[in-house]
């Protein structure tokens, strides 16, 4: 059992003062990961929303919507990156840590290809 720090927008929605055990923690890890991969994806896109609109669709669990939608508009990625992405989405950016990704080894397939 530990403490995890709070990074904000990065931290995952469950982040609270308290201790957390292994696999909470990693799941807590696997959310700041799809945070940080939606940052420097999506950064630059003009929807890309501000600090405090991103923890309104965190507590809402729409980040992933929105993801979905700058997923399918982003020119240059084909039909295969673009399903990838969105799993990698819903796995990482899951507000529920139940519905959310256990590991690192399930979501780099996703990004990177035959590695």
């Amino acid at each position: 059992m530990a403490k995890m720090p709070l990074s904000r927008p990065w931290n995952a929605p469950e982040w609270h003062h308290r201790v957390f055990k292994p696999l909470d923690m990693i799941k807590m890890d696997v959310y700041s990961f799809g945070m940080l991969c939606f940052w420097f994806l999506f950064q630059q896109n003009e929807k890309y929303p501000g600090q405090n609109s991103i923890e309104e669709l965190k507590s809402n669990d729409t980040l992933r919507v929105l993801a979905q939608q700058l997923i399918a508009t982003t020119v240059g990625l084909n039909n295969e990156q673009k399903s990838d992405l969105d799993r990698f989405f819903n796995l990482s950016l899951i507000r529920d840590p139940k519905g959310r990704g256990t590991g690192f080894e399930q979501l780099l397939p996703l990004l990177v290809r035959d590695r």
